[in-house]
């Protein structure tokens, strides 16, 4: 469930449909599956997350990539400044770009997930850094939920 839920939050389905929060899933889940899986709960949900999101980000990446006339009609609804911002900050920093685009909690990840895939990044470095990225992130939430989920239902005698 988290892996479909985080896939359609980092697609491009995010965007153009409604947009997908979960976050909230993945920060109150480790809580909920604490009794069973005790301190892997958050790394399982932590990761399942991040491949999710990976995956997620993956068509906005090549649709980038392919410079096809419907990357142009989604750029066209994007804020031309946010795209030339991505554009520049993705030349000048490369894998870097993906990692912090994909480990921050971006309002703009579209525009700079299709300015990286616009510039010809390698597929695979894309993967790979957005991946880390994106598990940086899902581990801070899962573990945040854990931990903050749990010590206040302990503080409030539910747990």
């Amino acid at each position: 469930g988290v892996l479909i839920i985080a896939f359609l939050a980092g697609s491009i389905l995010s965007f153009v449909a409604v947009p997908v929060p979960y976050w909230l899933l993945v920060f109150t889940l480790p809580s909920v599956l604490a009794p069973q899986w005790g301190l892997l709960a958050p790394v399982a949900i932590g990761f399942t997350s991040a491949l999710g999101t990976t995956l997620g980000h993956l068509p906005t990446f090549m649709l980038g990539y392919g410079g096809s006339a419907l990357s142009q009609r989604v750029t066209t609804r994007i804020k031309w400044g946010w795209y030339n911002k991505a554009i520049g900050w993705t030349q000048k920093h490369g894998a870097w770009a993906s990692f912090i685009m994909s480990a921050m909690f971006n309002p703009a990840h579209l525009p700079m997930t299709i300015a990286i895939g616009a510039l010809r990044f390698p597929p695979p470095k894309f993967l790979l850094y957005s991946f880390l990225g994106n598990s940086v992130k899902s581990l801070f939430l899962a573990f945040a939920g854990y931990y903050g989920l749990i010590s206040l239902l302990r503080f409030i005698g539910i747990s």
